[in-house]
């Protein structure tokens, strides 16, 4: 089973990538005089999101995360 951090990261990335292409796209049209300083933030997010999401050890398949569970083994977790 895939870790709930892993899942955690891989929806919040997703909710950010969505947010950001309707943002370049400029589906999302705010009345705010801000609208520069939401891309801004919100490119930010996206950015931070993704390396950190890329950091992680994401494991999916049932081959990774028996992989982790023998490194918690040799590790003495």
């Amino acid at each position: 089973m895939v870790k709930k951090e892993t899942m955690i990261r891989v929806v919040v990335l997703i909710i950010l990538l969505i947010n950001q292409m309707l943002v370049m796209t400029g589906v999302m049209d705010f009345a705010f005089e801000e609208d520069e300083v939401y891309g801004i933030v919100s490119t930010i997010a996206t950015t931070i999101m993704s390396l950190w999401t890329m950091w992680k050890n994401n494991s999916f398949t049932k081959n990774a995360q028996k992989a982790d569970e023998y490194l918690k083994k040799l590790n003495g977790e």
